[in-house]
C-alpha cells in the first residue's frame, strides 16, 4: 500500500493515520516531515526511515543508534 503527500506536507498526518488503520507490517517514511507524522501515530508498527536531513537521536525518534528499538 502506498500513500504520497504529493508536495503537500500538511496531508502527512492524515496519510499516516490511514496507513496505521490498515493491516501493514511496516511504514516506510521518506524525510523528516513524513517520519514525524508516522512516528506520531505508528504505535507498535515499525518504521523504516530514509532521512538524510536530520539526526534521529537529536530529533527524538531514537534513543540511540546502537539500539534503535
Amino acid at each position: 500500500m502506498h500513500r504520497a503527500a504529493r508536495g503537500q506536507p500538511d496531508r502527512l498526518p492524515a496519510l499516516a493515520r490511514e496507513l496505521t488503520a490498515l493491516p501493514v507490517d511496516v511504514i516506510y517514511a521518506t524525510g523528516p516531515p513524513a517520519l514525524a507524522a508516522a512516528y506520531a501515530v505508528a504505535g507498535t508498527v515499525p518504521i523504516v526511515a530514509f532521512d538524510l536531513e536530520s539526526d534521529p537521536v537529536a530529533s527524538g525518534f531514537l534513543q540511540s543508534l546502537a539500539q534503535p528499538c
